[in-house]
């Protein structure tokens, strides 16, 4: 092996521990290198035991269990995350009520809410209630917001618990927007801690419709804890189309997945 590979190896084992995952198309352009040296860098960390390689990358092996930090995880891909919410904002319709799960793509979707007549919106996310407070003040959003009450988890500026998911057992939504920890085929929808999935459970429960924000980090991710089957999803927004052994069943399934444009600039 050269030193060049050696060195960049090294270098795409730091940016793992730094972020836990990795866009293979990112460090193909970052390192100057065809897309086929990258995969087989991949392989080869993954024949070593150290990276997992999933749909478009890889994640650290060991880091698909604990969810990194809340204000960590708004800087990553934050363009992505940005364009899904801003199309899931759209997809609100005067008059409906729905539900906002805590997540930093679902906080995007919060951010993008304009109008919103008649709209409720119920969350247990304390970073989606101050970003909507705040569109309540400056007369951006008309709607009316909800909070869900329950134990107070600072380091997921949420709130959970079973007082939160006996609150939401006493609603019928129109829409409930998730975020999840990951996705696979088989395995379908999951997340990283037990009380907050509980939570998002009783919100898939609870709506009419369920649509999954999820950027393409999450394709290929089987987390600790399972919230449901795929196709308990009826949309999935994604800034990259499902993997191309999925789309058979995805179709079977009945699973509207959306293919969400991210512009040039915002990369």
């Amino acid at each position: 092996m050269s030193i060049e590979a050696i060195e960049r190896r090294e270098e795409i084992l730091r940016i793992l521990q730094e972020k836990g995952k990795v866009r293979g198309i990112e460090l193909s352009i970052r390192f100057a290198v065809s897309p086929e040296t990258i995969r087989r860098d991949l392989e080869m960390m993954e024949q070593e035991g150290i990276v997992k390689r999933v749909y478009g990358g890889a994640v650290l092996i060991g880091k698909t269990k604990e969810e990194a930090p809340y204000l960590e995880r708004q800087r990553q891909f934050q363009a992505e995350k940005r364009a899904i919410g801003k199309f899931a904002a759209q997809m609100i319709g005067d008059g409906e009520s729905i539900l906002i799960d805590v997540g930093t793509t679902t906080l995007e979707l919060a951010k993008a809410i304009r109008g919103g007549e008649g709209v409720t919106v119920l969350t247990n996310s304390l970073s989606v209630v101050n970003t909507l407070d705040l569109s309540l003040q400056r007369g951006q959003f008309q709607g009316e917001v909800m909070v869900l009450g329950g134990t107070l988890n600072p380091a997921q500026q949420s709130i959970r618990g079973s007082l939160t998911e006996r609150m939401i057992e006493n609603f019928y939504v129109d829409k409930a927007f998730i975020s999840v920890g990951g996705i696979t085929l088989h395995e379908g929808l999951s997340d990283y801690d037990l009380q907050e999935s509980l939570v998002t459970k009783a919100m898939m429960k609870a709506a009419k419709q369920v649509i999954v924000l999820a950027d393409h980090s999450k394709l290929g991710i089987k987390s600790f804890y399972r919230l449901g089957r795929l196709e308990e999803a009826d949309i999935i927004l994604c800034d990259q189309e499902p993997p191309e052994s999925w789309r058979k069943q995805i179709k079977q399934l009945g699973i509207e997945w959306i293919k969400v444009e991210v512009e040039d600039e915002q990369r």
